[in-house]
């Protein structure tokens, strides 16, 4: 428990390669194989985050009430696996749509049980290393973001065959499926009932917790725009090509 969960920590960084891989053809897949518009490439990327909204509560509670991450973190990548390989399958834009609601629902299970795993390290008393010093989400938040940085130049894979970078999204997620089954279950999760309403008592007693929710959003927010509209600019106004 004293040594550094790498395991833990590559799965993060391997399983954000996809997010921001297939942005660089989402023009190709949408707006020229399937006869969108700009706004669905929006859409596209929207949807996602609303699955992921609505699901991310709902996968952390579940894991906390079964007292499990890894096998949930398993299923969830393989799950995103079959998203990614069945988004290039179909013909029809509502579907690809539908297909792209889940892929966010269950890619917000992998990253957020796998960043849930790591808290629970820096939460265990036994493990005095990390015990409460923040030095694992450290790393975590690093490789979050390495992730998504080195997976958007990838998408110049597609230059070939635009569904190449989805293609390639489902075998990393299914490769961070079948390693997310070595992963030990921790020992050190915390439950307790009603913790909807103790989420508004922690509000009222430390309204600082805001701000990270805040930043959280602004960020998201600016991401979304930085690969839909901003991308179709870049390939639409400018000739860039993936």
């Amino acid at each position: 428990m004293r040594r550094l969960p790498l395991l833990h920590l590559s799965l993060i960084f391997l399983c954000m390669l996809p997010a921001t891989m297939i942005v660089p053809v989402l023009k190709d897949i949408i707006k020229d194989r399937l006869g969108g518009s700009n706004a669905t490439v929006s859409f596209f990327v929207s949807i996602a985050m609303l699955g992921a909204f609505l699901f991310g509560p709902v996968a952390g509670y579940i894991s906390d009430r079964m007292r499990k991450r890894s096998s949930l973190i398993a299923v969830g990548a393989l799950l995103d696996a079959i998203c990614f390989f069945g988004m290039v399958q179909v013909g029809e834009i509502w579907l690809l749509l539908l297909i792209r609601f889940m892929e966010g629902a269950v890619s917000i299970t992998v990253i957020g049980l796998l960043l849930a795993a790591i808290t629970d390290r820096e939460n265990d008393s036994s493990n005095p290393v990390f015990f409460q010093k923040g030095i694992l989400m450290g790393l975590a938040g690093l490789l979050l973001s390495l992730g998504v940085g080195l997976g958007l130049p990838l998408g110049i894979l597609g230059q070939t065959d635009p569904r190449l970078p989805f293609y390639i999204a489902a075998l990393l997620m299914l490769v961070t499926g079948i390693l997310a089954l070595q992963l030990p279950e921790s020992e050190s999760i915390h439950t307790s009932r009603g913790q909807l309403s103790r989420l508004s008592v922690a509000l009222r007693e430390r309204p600082l917790i805001l701000i990270p929710f805040a930043f959280a959003f602004v960020d998201r927010f600016t991401v979304g725009f930085l690969v839909s509209a901003f991308n179709l600019h870049l390939r639409e106004s400018l000739a860039f090509g993936p």
